[in-house]
Parts: C-alpha cells; sequence; structure tokens
C-alpha cells in the first residue's frame, strides 16, 4: 500500500532535488538543469514554511516512489479555502500503474476534510500524461497562463495612442 511520509529536509531533500531535476525539462521547456538551479531549489526547500507548504514522500513497500507538495491557503479574492497540488511526481517506473490517481484521491480527501472548496493545479501543455491524469481526476482549465518569447536584442518600439 502506497503511503505519505512527512518530508524531513536533512532525510529527504536530495531525492526531491533529484524529481525536480528530472521533471525539469517537461515542466519548463528550456529551463536549464544547472547546478545554479539545484543550489536555488534547495535553499527553497531549506527555508520553506512547512505550516503552510505539506511536501510528504510517496512510499510503496519501504521504497521511496515519489513525492506530493501541496498547501492550503484562504482565497481573499474568492472568498473560499483551497487547496493548490504545486507538485507531484512518480519515478518512471511507477507511472501508468495507478498510484498517480491515488494520490490525486488522497489528496482530494485532505483537502474536503479541511473544508476546502477547490483543489487546483498547474501543467504545462507538453505534458501530456499529467493532462491525461488530472482530466480523468475531473480538472478543467479555468485559465491560461500565456507568454511570448522575447528576442534579446529587440526592445518594444514606444507606440504613441491614438486620439
Amino acid at each position: 500500500m502506497l503511503k505519505f511520509v512527512r518530508f524531513e529536509f536533512e532525510r529527504h531533500i536530495e531525492f526531491v532535488l533529484d524529481c525536480i531535476e528530472e521533471a525539469r525539462p517537461l515542466n519548463w521547456p528550456g529551463a536549464a538543469r544547472t547546478r545554479l538551479a539545484r543550489t536555488v531549489d534547495y535553499e527553497f526547500f531549506r527555508t520553506i514554511d512547512t505550516n503552510k507548504h505539506c511536501i510528504s514522500l510517496l512510499s510503496l513497500r519501504n521504497k521511496t516512489i515519489g513525492f506530493v507538495w501541496y498547501d492550503i491557503e484562504f482565497n481573499t479574492i474568492e472568498g473560499q479555502k483551497y487547496c493548490h497540488l504545486d507538485f507531484i511526481y512518480l519515478l518512471p517506473e511507477f507511472r501508468g500503474r495507478g498510484y498517480g490517481k491515488y494520490v490525486m484521491e488522497k489528496i482530494e480527501q485532505m483537502a474536503c476534510s479541511c473544508n476546502a472548496s477547490v483543489l487546483s493545479l498547474e501543467v504545462t501543455i507538453a505534458n501530456a500524461p499529467a493532462l491525461g491524469l488530472y482530466e480523468y481526476a475531473g480538472y478543467r482549465p479555468d485559465r491560461y497562463i500565456m507568454k511570448k518569447k522575447l528576442q534579446p536584442k529587440t526592445v518594444p518600439q514606444k507606440s504613441k495612442p491614438t486620439r
């Protein structure tokens, strides 16, 4: 049975950083795998507020097979409590075997027990396996994040409003 194990920085940080590094190209296309990126991630997790962010390792028969990171907050604009799934990761050999669905169900149960009325997440368009999992779990697009790549030497001309 899959178990959720509380994140302990000194004990688990290298596993979490390895997972993020492996997922980086799919979740952040164009983001380089660099020592600096790993150092920034390390410092972020070293100082993370564990009263706000919940990080659990996923353990199957005493083998760590992934991790999940989520937080629960009150959205003052919408006037409701929500749970945001920041990251879910399974080692490649455990994907497509129902563990992701199980984790999503457990997160939803936990969010309901905390009286959250919304469960949200972000996923890149290129991450087809994750999109399939989330759509299966009932997630639907709510808004789009749009990006435009800029050329380093291109400086936008100031446009003058027409009268």
